[in-house]
């Protein structure tokens, strides 16, 4: 099952219901979250919710983030939940000028 949420303005509220969401259900495959929080002055503390989800979620094999301002220790949480997960194939996120954590 496929789920897209592109360039709809999601909450910091409907991104951690979802990533709970995922970390619950393994029905997903694919997630397009691309542009959901543009121009937002928001925290983006969901996406580390995102990145813990990612964790216990072995069915998810691609994920679209683009588009979205994304702190570097979101980043990196999401970057750490991948080397526990053996599934997820493909992931798109925005990186440009940004410290990664070390090891990726």
């Amino acid at each position: 099952m496929c789920i897209n949420f592109s360039n709809n303005a999601l909450s910091d509220f409907s991104i951690k219901y979802f990533s709970d969401t995922l970390r619950n259900y393994n029905c997903f495959r694919s997630v397009q979250m691309r542009t959901i929080m543009q121009n937002s002055t928001k925290s983006d503390v969901a996406f580390g919710e995102l990145g813990k989800a990612l964790r216990k979620n072995y069915a998810l094999q691609d994920i679209d983030m683009r588009g979205n301002s994304i702190s570097e220790q979101s980043i990196a949480k999401i970057f750490t939940a991948l080397s526990e997960n053996y599934v997820l194939l493909e992931l798109k996120i925005d990186i440009h000028k940004k410290k990664l954590p070390s090891g990726f």
